[in-house]
């Protein structure tokens, strides 16, 4: 009898404590969609910081950055950050490239900045998996995630900016087809 007891408040326990933990998930995500909110209200209407010091890729050529690279571009532009030491992160850069395909259609560039602490290692290693033929941004100090106070979720290190490099909206499109609808419908009204 005391073994049969013993069983029940053993099931009971472990029943109580799943309906814990479902609870506490389901206001951790109520909790994660308001500081979805929070950082997007955040962002809008800022602008974008780009720091000097930092190189162009262009195939294997590393060249200093031309600060006009920021303000010549097309009405609009949007840039990612991409953590360099993460192959899986740099991988990611090849996920772009139907969004590439619409930029002249649009009217938008993309710009790549990629941080990583290990250039070499990056470019002799990670960099031979990217197959997009594009330019990308070099930044070994990681002046642009400090600068611009960067959070570390891929989610919101990508921004579609103004001519002034003020920010219209947030969010990566390659994770979401919502973001780039809305990127596309920001990029329209101006035209």
């Amino acid at each position: 009898m005391k073994n049969i007891f013993s069983q029940d408040l053993k099931n009971y326990s472990i029943i109580f404590f799943l309906v814990v933990f479902i609870c506490i998930s389901c206001k951790n995500e109520k909790n994660n969609k308001l500081n979805i909110a929070e950082q997007v209200d955040y962002w809008i209407g800022r602008e974008i910081i780009f720091p000097d010091s930092l190189m162009l890729l262009n195939g294997r050529d590393l060249t200093p950055l031309n600060d006009s690279l920021y303000y010549d571009v097309k009405n609009y532009k949007i840039v990612t950050y991409i953590y360099g030491d993460c192959h899986s992160c740099v991988e990611e850069i090849n996920k772009w490239e139907e969004i590439l395909s619409f930029q002249n259609e649009y009217n938008f560039e993309v710009i790549f900045f990629i941080f990583t602490l290990e250039l070499d290692f990056f470019l002799n290693n990670y960099y031979k998996d990217v197959f997009l033929k594009h330019s990308y941004i070099i930044d070994t100090t990681d002046k642009f995630e400090i600068n611009n106070r960067l959070i570390g979720y891929k989610e919101f290190q990508t921004f579609l900016l103004d001519s002034n490099n003020i920010i219209k909206s947030i969010g990566n499109p390659i994770y979401n087809e919502k973001v780039w609808k809305l990127y596309r419908e920001v990029i329209e009204n101006q035209l």
